[in-house]
């Protein structure tokens, strides 16, 4: 064990820059980018759904494109791997379309890198100005999502 950390740490200190390139931009103005992408994304949803009661085409669009930034960003969580958001699984096809990684060797049954979506209890009412708890849209105070990762840089 010994033996592999300190090939690890030389592997890591070998691979990062010895100092950030002058012209590299301030992360944070990254994060601030995402986090006014994400808020304009939820508010074209919430217009939308109370005014048809369902969000339309270019939405959509926006809500994917905030996603993304998000997840390959990490505004909000650490950021997988790029492979891993390419091979990931919608929950609509979990189990109905094979796994996509071409060296599975997990057989026929691997249901990939894939998102769950789990059940939750309600959560409480909100009080004050929180709007976390009270976005009632696409049953967003009982339900979270797992990711799944089956297949990245060290499944083998």
């Amino acid at each position: 064990m010994d033996a592999w950390l300190a090939k690890l740490l030389s592997q890591l200190h070998a691979s990062q820059p010895a100092r950030p390139k002058a012209d590299t931009q301030d992360i944070t103005e990254t994060w601030q980018w995402v986090e006014r992408l994400v808020g304009d994304a939820l508010t074209m949803v919430e217009a939308e759904m109370q005014l048809d009661g369902c969000i339309g085409h270019h939405t959509a669009c926006n809500i994917q494109r905030a996603l993304i930034a998000a997840l390959v960003t990490g505004t909000f969580c650490p950021p997988p791997r790029i492979h891993v958001l390419l091979s990931m699984m919608h929950p609509k096809f979990t189990g109905k379309v094979p796994c996509s990684d071409v060296d599975c060797l997990n057989g026929p049954g691997c249901l990939g890198n894939h998102l769950q979506l789990l059940q939750t209890a309600p959560l409480p009412a909100a009080t004050g100005t929180d709007a976390v708890g009270c976005w009632e849209h696409f049953k967003y105070s009982t339900s979270n999502i797992r990711v799944v990762i089956v297949h990245h840089k060290n499944d083998r």
